[in-house]
């Protein structure tokens, strides 16, 4: 297990890992090797060796690739001989005038492009740009495990800062306050919500099919953020409160809208009954789907309760 020490003197925490030792030397290179002589296929971080790295946890990549090869401009994988274990506790001790602390947090590789030769003076500013917001949407994504940890409430940016291996001050440059982190989490968190509740729209054929996916959607979308966030079952009545006061009301009105159109389709089509009430129907039908995902309700009981609000909709 890798080890956080402090130095007594300058006053810092230094990482020792000796499970490092067992990596590749780093050979310094002649410059008559460079680049003329280099053999691409042996590089890990060049397109098409993607099978020499661990999976990537992050890649901005052109659609229609698959994910672990080629096709990317932004790569993000885990350290093969990382200075730091993500898995156990802290166990913070002091040994007379010496702190330490086991050493937990990630330890990632960002691979800044896909051309191997390219340098900080020949990338272009958009590329530079992407960089930028690789290291944004990390932070976004090691902070959820945090808050999953501490809770929303509990979570302060330090705990945030010790956790995944960022300075507090790193942090920082990306977000202003905890308030801002939590709101780009969240955002992200429903965007995927969204994103699945479109999808499965796309696949669904009948108005009946469509309303039922997208509440099936729902629910396993909002138990996700409840998992994800350490949400208490007593207070995930407040979601929508901070979704509003974070802003992302339009966001989450996409949902809205999404299951408003499954009904109104199915009046039209003779389905569902003409003289609904589209806005109460929706209402109810978020607010059972908030239920549901708060009480980690079993797919029977899930389907079951989809069940009911269909036969009450449906026309007889």
């Amino acid at each position: 297990m890798p080890e956080l020490r402090k130095d007594p003197v300058l006053k810092r925490w230094v990482i020792i890992a000796t499970e490092r030792a067992s990596r590749p030397n780093d050979f310094k290179k002649k410059r008559d090797d460079f680049p003329a002589n280099q053999d691409l296929s042996k590089c890990p971080f060049c397109p098409g060796n993607e099978f020499m790295t661990p999976p990537e946890v992050l890649a901005y990549r052109k659609p229609g690739t698959l994910p672990n090869g080629p096709g990317w401009w932004i790569r993000v994988i885990n350290n093969k001989f990382p200075a730091l274990n993500p898995e156990g506790s802290l166990d913070k001790k002091g040994i007379g005038i010496y702190d330490m602390m086991n050493g937990i947090g990630y330890h990632e590789v960002l691979i800044e492009t896909e051309d191997h030769f390219a340098t900080s003076i020949t990338m272009s500013n958009s590329q530079f740009e992407e960089i930028i917001w690789g290291y944004r949407d990390r932070i976004i994504e090691l902070s959820k495990r945090v808050f999953s940890k501490y809770g929303v409430r509990k979570t302060i940016m330090e705990d945030i800062a010790k956790e995944i291996g960022f300075t507090a001050a790193a942090i920082y440059y990306y977000f202003d306050s905890k308030d801002e982190l939590f709101k780009a989490c969240l955002q992200d968190e429903i965007s995927k919500v969204v994103a699945m509740m479109e999808e499965e729209v796309k696949n669904a054929q009948t108005p009946h099919d469509k309303l039922k996916k997208l509440v099936e959607a729902k629910v396993e979308g909002t138990k996700k953020i409840i998992k994800n966030f350490n949400i208490g079952e007593e207070i995930v009545g407040e979601l929508r409160g901070e979704i509003e006061r974070l802003g992302l009301k339009e966001l989450a009105s996409r949902e809205i809208k999404l299951i408003e159109e499954a009904i109104k389709e199915g009046i039209e089509k003779g389905v569902f009954r003409e003289n609904l009430d589209i806005k109460r129907e929706n209402f109810i039908i978020h607010t059972l789907a908030k239920e549901l995902a708060s009480k980690s309700a079993s797919q029977k009981d899930i389907s079951d309760t989809i069940d009911i609000i269909l036969s009450g909709i449906e026309k007889k």
